[in-house]
């Protein structure tokens, strides 16, 4: 197998991002991704290092795009609107890159402060639009983590097959956000 000229370490990511969407993060090896590429896996070696580099590159791609694209659609939204955007985005993100979606959840093993900086951006996403809204911090903390146990949740019982019946997830995850939301506003009238 003859190696390619030019190839560079983003053709190598790139590459282990689409076996992670089309085969799952797992199937994310040094040896997939050269067969991918039409390489010798010493050529991925060479870019990448090793299979825990090339796997960090891959979620931090992931967790980029996903950056991206929530602060792209969440531009000028606020409190539950804001809220319902930003699930729905996951959610879209999710199906269109399901092997990146979840691993852009949590950090792999290893050390890496742009990742972690990335993932706290999008973790605290949810608290920055419950700011102003008379909530004490504490409560803050439960909606956020609320948000994120049903979104993250949602996503892996879809994934295993747990949704078979009708009506849309889709529905049933927005509802799941309203009732978040609906619960939040109650709340927060309370304390004010």
């Amino acid at each position: 197998m003859a190696g390619r000229v030019g190839l560079r370490r983003s053709d190598v990511v790139e590459a282990a991002c689409a076996v992670a969407d089309e085969l799952g993060f797992d199937a994310v090896t040094m040896s997939e991704v050269a067969r991918r590429l039409g390489v010798k896996a010493q050529t991925i070696h060479a870019h990448m290092g090793s299979l825990d580099d090339l796997r960090r590159a891959v979620q931090l791609q992931g967790a980029t795009m996903l950056r991206d694209q929530l602060h792209q659609r969440l531009l000028g939204l606020t409190g539950g609107e804001a809220l319902v955007a930003l699930v729905t985005t996951v959610d879209e993100f999710d199906l269109e890159h399901p092997g990146l979606s979840l691993v852009s959840s949590a950090p792999i093993p290893g050390e890496d402060q742009d990742l972690e900086l990335i993932l706290e951006d999008i973790h605290t996403m949810p608290r920055r639009f419950m700011a102003g809204r008379g909530l004490r911090d504490g409560d803050v903390t439960h909606y956020s983590r609320l948000v994120w146990v049903l979104l993250y949740g949602f996503l892996r019982m879809r994934r295993f097959g747990s949704f078979r019946s009708p009506p849309s997830t889709s529905t049933t995850l927005r509802r799941g956000i309203e009732a978040i939301i609906r619960d939040l506003e109650a709340r927060a009238g309370q304390e004010t």
